[in-house]
């Protein structure tokens, strides 16, 4: 239920598998494991991208509003508007379109998603990046929010790299108005046919809470499909 940031230059199709351990709400019994599976697909050299998501949270009973949108699948269309050598810009429309029961967490309901994402490169080693985009329900009195992530990346030694960002989500959801803040750390290998990322995000007030859980911690791997070709 938040925008993270990633890199709209990105190249290739290929598929990611990841983990995470979440606090949904900042005690013991609101903690869950979270799995999740996305494929990729870069298409018109790589301009056009075509991808799908689905997380699957385990271990928890109650109901946690951090869970929201689990079990539903994600589409999204994006289309690498600009790209010069210091500047990318990209525009994404994704769907949360409702294959899990509302019992299960899911939102029971389309949600649309349009965003846009910006880079700008300062030097060889820092990029500046922010996202912006719309949380919108097409049920009445659903979400109407406004998302956005802003953050830069740091390449340390050859393919390692980190990165930190600021999260935030601003809007009505069932008639409660919402601002959840939040802070993301992370780490990552990137090779060409391959990225391993470490990552922890963690909410700055309670709407926080709400949105994105206490504090999650994942990991994720992301394999091109070019190296399968070789």
């Amino acid at each position: 239920r938040v925008f993270g940031l990633r890199d709209e230059l990105r190249r290739g199709s290929g598929g990611v598998l990841g983990f995470g351990w979440v606090e949904g709400r900042g005690d013991e019994e609101g903690r869950f494991f979270r799995a999740w599976l996305g494929l990729e697909l870069g298409l018109v050299n790589d301009r056009l991208r075509f991808g799908l998501a689905h997380a699957y949270d385990v271990g928890v009973e109650q109901e946690l509003a951090a869970q929201g949108g689990q079990r539903d699948l994600r589409v999204a269309l994006s289309w690498l508007f600009f790209r010069r050598q210091k500047l990318g810009l990209a525009l994404e429309l994704e769907l949360w379109i409702p294959t899990g029961a509302e019992r299960e967490q899911g939102l029971g309901q389309v949600r649309l998603a349009p965003s846009v994402d910006l880079s700008s490169r300062l030097g060889q080693r820092v990029t500046l990046r922010s996202r912006q985009g719309l949380l919108s329900d097409t049920r009445s009195g659903g979400a109407m929010q406004w998302a956005s992530a802003y953050g830069l990346d740091l390449w340390l030694i050859g393919p390692w790299t980190m990165g930190v960002e600021l999260d935030m989500v601003i809007g009505p959801e069932d008639e409660d108005l919402v601002t959840g803040v939040g802070a993301g750390l992370g780490t990552a290998i990137r090779l060409d046919w391959a990225t391993l990322s470490l990552g922890a995000r963690f909410a700055l007030n309670d709407d926080g809470v709400t949105v994105m859980g206490a504090y999650a911690v994942t990991l994720a791997l992301r394999m091109s499909f070019e190296v399968f070709g070789e």
